[in-house]
């Protein structure tokens, strides 16, 4: 075979080759050009990912810097707090230690109290500087004592009726969210109660077993009303009991303070199984104390418009109003109860329908109840405020 034959042997088989592996030679550059785009996408993806955590790092920074500026913020503010919040306590157990100078024993040549009577002579029974109560604000004021006894011991005390007549006052308190409140304190004991009894009611607005109670604390007959919790916290194996008693007004809060030390002072003993002093005495011993240190609580007093003067007067004609209202409300759950027992011995059937109906007729009056003692508050703030 001659070379012209060779070549044109190895030219058609060139043909061949070429026309075999055109596909596939042009499927594999598409595919190379694809796969260039996608890593030219990719990297850019990866660029702007950079540039996000650059610019989301500096905001974390930034966000950190702002932080540890109000931390540093905060801690003096926190500092500032607690430093007027400890003045206030040593001014206020300053003015503790030098009343309680009054309850100290004299000896027979002492001049004793400018313008009063000789003190009386200490015994094991006196009153302790600790248990003294403290003005939390210029209507709030807090008791703190600590019992060598259980929370659920201790919380007997408080609501079931005749270990609360014990210490505190005849009547009772419900244990359990909106359960009424009923105490009725002799007209024997201070403050002056010209001659009669004064009744306490209220409904309960909080209520966690054996730990905290919360309760409005409504006086009718003197139209005041304030709240009152009770809060019982384990410590060790004894039991911290935390009286706090608000929205008081401040000319009342020494006769309060003193009358809380009181009963408290007798709950303790009651606690410890020993003979209770006894509460008019204790009242008298503690009541200077009590006036100097609410004395201590600077009130400020803001001059008054002849236009806030008419809002003040009708604001407290209303509230007048709403007492009267809320005082007649309970004379009439009052009578429904006593016809609630009176039904309860009889057991025809007329009877349980008439029960069935002073049960709904009770539960609409608490509603209207606890509605008043809501208005009769809000009236309360606009007047202090």
């Amino acid at each position: 075979m001659d070379i012209e034959g060779i070549l044109a042997i190895g030219g058609f088989w060139l043909v061949i080759l070429v026309l075999v592996l055109k596909k596939p030679i042009s499927t594999l550059l598409e595919q190379s050009k694809v796969r260039q785009a996608e890593i030219a996408a990719l990297n850019d993806r990866i660029q702007k990912m950079e540039g996000l955590l650059a610019s989301v790092t500096e905001d974390c920074n930034r966000v950190n810097h702002e932080l540890g500026e109000l931390k540093q913020t905060a801690d003096f503010s926190h500092k500032l707090l607690r430093e007027h919040q400890r003045s206030l306590e040593s001014i206020q157990s300053a003015q503790l230690a030098q009343s309680v100078k009054i309850l100290e024993p004299t000896q027979p040549g002492d001049k004793g109290i400018p313008g009063g009577s000789q003190p009386r002579m200490l015994n094991s029974n006196a009153p302790k500087a600790e248990d003294f109560g403290k003005v939390i604000n210029e209507h709030t004021i807090r008791f703190e004592r600590t019992f060598n006894t259980s929370r659920e011991r201790l919380w007997s005390y408080i609501t079931e009726t005749p270990n609360l007549s014990a210490w505190l006052a005849d009547g009772f308190i419900e244990d359990q969210f909106g359960g009424r409140v009923e105490l009725v304190f002799s007209a024997n004991q201070p403050p002056d109660r010209q001659g009669q009894d004064t009744k306490i009611r209220g409904l309960v607005s909080h209520c966690e077993a054996n730990k905290s109670l919360a309760f409005s604390w409504i006086d009718t007959e003197n139209q005041l009303e304030s709240l009152v919790s009770i809060e019982l916290v384990d410590a060790g194996e004894q039991t911290k009991l935390i009286l706090t008693h608000s929205r008081l007004p401040h000319s009342k809060m020494h006769e309060v303070m003193a009358s809380w030390h009181a009963h408290l002072d007798i709950l303790m003993a009651r606690v410890r199984n020993i003979m209770p002093p006894d509460f008019v005495e204790r009242f008298r011993e503690v009541i200077q104390v009590y006036i100097t240190i609410v004395a201590t609580v600077a009130i400020s007093a803001t001059p008054v418009s002849a236009a806030g003067t008419t809002d003040y007067q009708s604001i407290s004609a209303d509230r007048s109003h709403l007492m009267v209202k809320y005082d007649n409300l309970w004379r009439e759950v009052d009578t429904l109860q006593r016809d609630m027992s009176t039904l309860k011995r009889d057991s025809s059937n007329d009877a349980k329908k008439e029960l069935d109906q002073i049960n709904n007729d009770l539960k609409d009056r608490y509603r209207d109840l606890q509605q008043l003692e809501y208005q009769i508050r809000d009236l309360d703030k606009a007047l202090k405020n």
